[in-house]
């Protein structure tokens, strides 16, 4: 298989955990400005009142996984976090957190609430 393949299976595995969890997806790939570097968030969920934010990261491992998160990213799915709660008002009075489903080749997971 190769990287993008992998990523949308690693995608397709946190939206079964998520919904089995009751989360509704309500984004997948969401850019707040599409064309630009300001990058994407894999995956927005919800559930009562808690919007989350979803970095998914397949790698040999679920170490290189975490470390290939680095602080330009983070900054970016901020940037688009805010951007997304700006654009959805509804939203407004949610709890925000940012999570990181991490993945290793036989894509055994570790799913990191509050990861950055």
């Amino acid at each position: 298989m190769d990287n993008y393949s992998d990523g949308l299976i690693a995608e397709s595995k946190t939206i079964a955990l998520l919904t089995e969890k009751g989360f509704e997806i309500i984004e997948q790939r969401y850019s707040s400005t599409r064309g630009t570097d300001a990058g994407e968030i894999d995956l927005i969920a919800a559930k009562q009142n808690l919007i989350i934010f979803i970095e998914v990261k397949k790698r040999a491992t679920i170490a290189a996984a975490a470390e290939s998160i680095t602080e330009i990213q983070k900054q970016r799915v901020r940037k688009n976090a805010e951007a997304f709660l700006a654009r959805h008002p509804k939203y407004a009075a949610f709890d925000c957190r940012l999570d990181a489903a991490l993945f290793n080749d036989d894509f055994a997971y570790e799913y990191i609430e509050n990861a950055f």
